[in-house]
């Protein structure tokens, strides 16, 4: 769970990072891997 400290507050900087897990989660997944749809 090194990516839970991007939900606290000031964790902006790993937004990107942050989004990314969401991403992988399977939020965009799918999305993100079209090519593996």
């Amino acid at each position: 769970q090194h990516w839970s400290y991007g939900w606290l507050p000031g964790g902006k900087r790993s937004v990107g990072e942050l989004e990314a897990t969401i991403r992988m989660m399977g939020t965009g997944g799918v999305v993100s891997l079209p090519e593996e749809a």
